[in-house]
């Protein structure tokens, strides 16, 4: 069985109930054979014989009538991620002082993101490329303040998508490879 990856969106352990043990639970219950968690984000590593999106889709049920939590997840192959490890799309980044990479996750390849790249208006945020319904971007501190990709994305997309920085993602692959 392939390994998947889902972020679930606005996990904030300890709030609400909130904890890894019922991010596994959940995703043992929605039919993962297998389920791990990492950091404290929402990340949760999982193997299923089930179709994946299908699982995160009954995991989230189960969170909405456990706890109240209804957030989407956004699955994606382990081997895929670790693709877009070894292919480093930052190298396309531009220039300039960076405070952090971002990944924006989409339910889908979206046809409304703007032309990129495309920059917040304050200028702390770049996004500068999609892979199918992955959103790569960068921020900078302007003001003491960093940009926010998700805000920015979601603006131009729609809500219910989550964001991850890219040496989350990175340290995960490492992890689960």
């Amino acid at each position: 069985m392939l390994p998947y990856v889902a972020f679930v969106r606005f996990v904030t352990l300890g709030r609400g109930g909130q904890s890894n043990d019922l991010l596994r639970r959940a995703y043992r219950e929605a039919g993962a054979t297998e389920s791990a968690t990492f950091l404290a984000t929402g990340n949760v590593v999982f193997e299923t014989r089930s179709e994946p999106v299908a699982v995160a889709a009954r995991a989230r049920s189960l969170l909405r009538d456990w706890i109240g939590f209804d957030q989407p997840a956004h699955v994606r192959p382990l081997h895929v991620l670790a693709a877009a490890v070894d292919r480093d799309p930052f190298q396309g980044a531009p220039s300039g002082p960076v405070q952090t990479r971002f990944v924006t996750f989409l339910p889908a390849p979206s046809p409304d993101l703007p032309a990129l790249p495309a920059s917040s208006p304050r200028g702390d945020l770049v996004v500068f490329a999609a892979d199918g319904a992955d959103v790569y971007s960068v921020t900078r501190l302007v003001g003491g303040r960093e940009g926010s990709p998700n805000a920015f994305v979601e603006r131009h997309v729609g809500p219910g998508l989550t964001s991850r920085n890219w040496n989350t993602v990175e340290r995960l692959v490492a992890t689960f490879t």
